[in-house]
């Protein structure tokens, strides 16, 4: 045991700290080789696979003038055969700077309802494995659209299925987390550009209804306008046919014009106040008509 705590103090100096300071030696010892399990169970011919850890490329020895070398990394794998039908113990030896230190092993005899457990358990593992990887794909697939398409609808439908997970994701949720900032940041500038584009509208809107309306009073005082001059126009006529009366009445003379080109000319008409060739004068437009005159073309 000396020897070992002297061993021991050399390789901490040598490596800075090769064993944790609370490892006491019988712990340290141990360290020096590892199995994966302690207990296998022999297949249909009788053999078993120990897989183990110990000091890179170090012979381990299980048997008389039996022994495999660990690879670079320190990891062995050795074949223990158990054709008996008692469990068979085995000491797993490897030597370290002149100390010799071991692992027991045990290696259970071929069961046939162990095996067919063994293979149904390794089935169900499989389906397992299987349907954890199928569901990962299709959780890892559904941040990927996300991440390409980063809207609501992507975004809930990826977290439901990383939720959804039977083993915990950290790095899916992470990146989750990222898309949900990128989701919201777009809501927020579509939110923006709405109430933009909405005050723009209703701008336009206001400034067609202010057009229409003064279209409206435009067009309402053209229409009183033109109402006004009819009927001023109206007035007119009839002051100059009252005139017009009036005068026949004191003279006893017609005011239609009938002039040389065989034209009759009313009063306020356009060459009315033009015609001095009358040649004859008619009280009504019939007269006219009876002596042979025609009205102007325009």
């Amino acid at each position: 045991m000396k020897n070992v705590k002297v061993l021991l103090v050399f390789l901490f100096l040598l490596n800075g700290s090769l064993f944790p300071a609370f490892v006491n030696a019988d712990e340290a010892k141990n360290d020096f080789i590892t199995v994966e399990k302690s207990t296998v169970i022999a297949n249909k011919n009788g053999e078993a696979k120990v897989s183990g850890t110990t000091k890179k490329k170090t012979k381990v020895n299980y048997g008389k003038f039996k022994s495999e070398k660990s690879d670079s990394k320190g990891k062995f794998t050795l074949t223990l055969k158990n054709k008996t039908k008692e469990k068979k113990a085995f000491t797993l030896k490897v030597k370290i700077h002149g100390e010799t230190y071991s692992k027991k092993v045990s290696v259970k005899p071929y069961s046939k309802k162990e095996a067919e457990q063994k293979k149904l358990e390794a089935e169900a593992q499989k389906i397992k494995k299987e349907k954890l990887a199928k569901e990962l794909k299709t959780a890892t697939n559904a941040v990927k659209l996300a991440e390409r398409k980063p809207t609501r609808a992507s975004y809930d439908k990826a977290n439901t299925l990383v939720v959804a997970l039977t083993n915990e994701n950290k790095e899916l949720s992470n990146r989750l987390i990222k898309i949900m900032d990128t989701v919201e940041a777009n809501e927020a500038l579509a939110q923006k550009k709405a109430e933009s584009e909405s005050k723009e509208k209703e701008r336009i809107a206001n400034e067609k209804l202010e057009a229409e309306r003064k279209i409206a009073e435009e067009q309402k005082a053209l229409e009183e306008k033109r109402i006004a001059d009819e009927q001023a126009r109206i007035a007119q006529e009839q002051e100059q046919q009252q005139a017009q009366t009036a005068a026949e009445v004191e003279t006893g003379q017609g005011l239609i014009k009938g002039s040389e080109s065989g034209i009759y000319h009313t009063p306020g008409s356009t060459y009315y106040d033009r015609t001095t060739n009358v040649v004859q004068w008619f009280n009504t437009i019939e007269e006219a008509v009876a002596a042979g005159y025609r009205a102007p073309k325009r």
